[in-house]
């Protein structure tokens, strides 16, 4: 299927493109694009989702952008909530406030160093590319 509009939409081990709905339930299923008032996903994935409240169990996402959001044993790229709740899960990009285990995979430390690291690269690079001239 490619697109699916319906008050409540509810998958099993399926994929489609779009889903427009009040209400999504994801089993063992994948979306492209998901626009709800609620989703709920177990062992799914989606690339972009929008809605009020989600809810991911052992699920992915590229893009998730919520009012309320609840992540366990998920793993999402960029994250936009007004509230977060994150259970042995992890956000690559988090825009919000957030409670539970939060585990995040660029910390001040590290960004830091790759900070560090790509100053000396672009200095290096410079001097190369001034050498380089000259001669």
């Amino acid at each position: 299927l490619d697109n699916l509009t319906g008050e409540t939409v509810l998958l099993d081990r399926s994929g489609i493109e779009q889903i427009n709905a009040e209400r999504v339930q994801m089993d063992r299923s994948g979306a492209r694009t998901v626009d709800a008032t609620s989703v709920q996903m177990d062992n799914s994935g989606a690339i972009a989702m929008s809605s009020d409240y989600t809810v991911l169990l052992n699920s992915g996402a590229v893009q998730v952008v919520a009012d309320e959001a609840r992540l366990t044993h998920s793993s999402v790229v960029f994250l936009s909530a007004e509230q977060a709740t994150l259970e042995h899960s992890k956000v690559v990009v988090f825009a919000g406030s957030t409670t539970g285990d939060v585990q995040a995979v660029i910390t001040a430390r590290s960004a830091a160093i790759l900070g560090g690291a790509f100053t000396v690269a672009l200095v290096l690079l410079g001097l190369l590319l001034r050498g380089g001239k000259r001669g």
